[in-house]
């Protein structure tokens, strides 16, 4: 089982990747609209956090050490390592934050993400590394960068992660059960 997982979670993290950079919907330095999230949640769903955090991660540092917009900055690693932690924490069904409901868990995971991670961490993190100017300090650059742009994208993100979610888990989830531990009870 443990050469399957990981030959599956390496093409969880390669799909991640081109989703990622090579076909997102929307991509710039601000704002990326794409479903780089899908194999993130797969691999949550099947694994569990673990195994979500650890492909979150490499899904950055491989999209942006071979086709990033900018340099590699950790920060964001850890902000995408997040994301996994989050999606592990919801949606596998063995998880003790997971409520069984798989609708509700979607929706949880994607307002979370949405929010704690696209809205506020990662604007957060472009603030402090973009719009240096004498005078304006750290929370105006956070402020005047999220409510424009990130906002727009969080509105985008937040309804296609859940519904995206939610369909994984009724039919895409089920013809996977062959790629899953037998007590994921899926």
């Amino acid at each position: 089982m443990a050469i399957k997982k990981i030959t599956v979670c390496a093409v969880l993290t390669a799909l991640g990747v081109v989703l990622a950079e090579i076909v997102p919907a929307v991509k710039t330095p601000i704002i990326q609209i794409s479903f780089y999230f899908v194999p993130i949640a797969l691999a949550a769903m099947m694994y569990g956090a673990s195994y979500s955090v650890i492909i979150a991660a490499l899904i950055d540092i491989i999209g942006t050490l071979t086709m990033g917009v900018g340099a590699f900055n950790p920060i964001f690693t850890v902000t995408a390592a997040l994301n996994g932690l989050i999606f592990g924490a919801f949606l596998y069904r063995g998880s003790k934050l997971s409520t069984k409901n798989d609708s509700l868990d979607s929706i949880i995971t994607a307002f979370l993400s949405a929010t704690l991670i696209t809205l506020i961490l990662n604007s957060f993190n472009i603030a402090l590394i973009t719009y240096v100017d004498k005078g304006v300090t750290l929370g105006e650059r956070w402020i005047a960068l999220m409510f424009p742009t990130r906002i727009l994208q969080w509105s985008v993100m937040f309804p296609l992660q859940a519904v995206v979610m939610v369909l994984l888990k009724k039919l895409v989830l089920p013809r996977l059960s062959f790629l899953t531990p037998a007590r994921a009870k899926i």
